[in-house]
């Protein structure tokens, strides 16, 4: 999935999604058009989305504190569960991680530090089955930088590697034992 900025006849930009197949036929490497957001009226700020691992083409758009908005791309629905409190979204674009309760990711918070920079506090978000919340962890920073992506979540036995960009630049990748962890972002 890629985001794509639009502009209308006023010359506004307009954020889009485009979700494209990636075919590749031996040597030949091509990309098909499946889906994009702004036929269906998904415009605006809707570019991070979460997909479920065993709901294919479905994504988790937001997560707040009474629940998640999920996406189905096969019927192009919203399914919203609870009052979206804006200063309280979380959103992020980390698959989320099949687990034996559920599933887990990691989601980020926008805040304004005190010379008015963006920056992203990072959150394990921990769901049900039915993608209900069932536990979101303290705010943390993997690096010391404002802006850290993080863009993936993968289980090795008993660490979790988490892959991160900072400033939209920089990949790195972190090792952690999970146990640890958890407790480290109070998820004991």
């Amino acid at each position: 999935m890629s985001t794509i900025i639009y502009q209308d006849e006023k010359k506004y930009a307009l954020l889009g999604l485009e979700l494209q197949k990636i075919v590749v036929d031996g040597d030949l490497v091509s990309c098909q058009h499946v889906w994009n957001s702004v036929p269906v009226g998904i415009k605006g700020t809707q570019k991070n989305f979460l997909p479920i691992p065993d709901k294919p083409f479905n994504f988790v758009a937001a997560t707040f504190p009474e629940g998640v908005i999920q996406l189905d791309l096969t019927t192009n629905k919203f399914t919203q569960g609870g009052k979206i409190e804006p200063e309280k979204l979380l959103r992020g674009n980390t698959p989320l991680l099949k687990t034996d309760f559920g599933y887990m990711t990691i989601t980020h918070d926008l805040y304004f530090d005190e010379r008015k920079r963006k920056g992203y506090n990072n959150y394990i978000v921990e769901y049900n089955a039915d993608l209900s919340i069932r536990r979101v962890s303290s705010p943390f920073k993997l690096t010391d930088q404002n802006i850290e992506f993080i863009t993936t979540l993968i289980e090795d036995g008993e660490d979790l590697l988490i892959g991160d960009t900072i400033m939209d630049e920089t990949p790195m990748l972190f090792r952690f034992n999970r146990s640890e962890f958890m407790e480290l972002v109070n998820m004991r």
